[in-house]
């Protein structure tokens, strides 16, 4: 039996700052969406940002807000790199790494 709040079933409300939540990116008639809670992420998650989630029931739209540290991270990081050389996409691993900061 599906519950009419399937999409939110377990979601706490939105946490403050809901009023700059950022729109869905798949349709923006759904109004703003909600923080998902930094309870239970890894410290790697945290830095990342903050993850927001549609929702509307059935939607599976999500949007991850960078954190202001590694903002910061990508600036240090592009302000060291060498302006004489080309930006170039890395390879590791096998997999193709493109610089966010293109």
């Amino acid at each position: 039996m599906a519950s009419s709040n399937m999409g939110t079933a377990g979601r706490t409300p939105p946490l403050s700052g809901a009023a700059f939540a950022p729109r869905c990116p798949a349709r923006p008639e759904h109004g703003p969406m909600e923080r998902r809670p930094r309870r239970g992420q890894t410290p790697e998650q945290r830095f990342c940002g903050d993850g927001w989630d549609c929702r509307n029931p059935g939607c599976t739209s999500a949007v991850l807000v960078p954190s202001p540290e590694l903002i910061a991270r990508l600036a240090w990081l592009d302000a060291r790199r060498d302006p004489s050389k080309p930006k170039q996409p890395e390879v590791q691993h096998g997999r193709l790494w493109l610089d966010p900061i293109l």
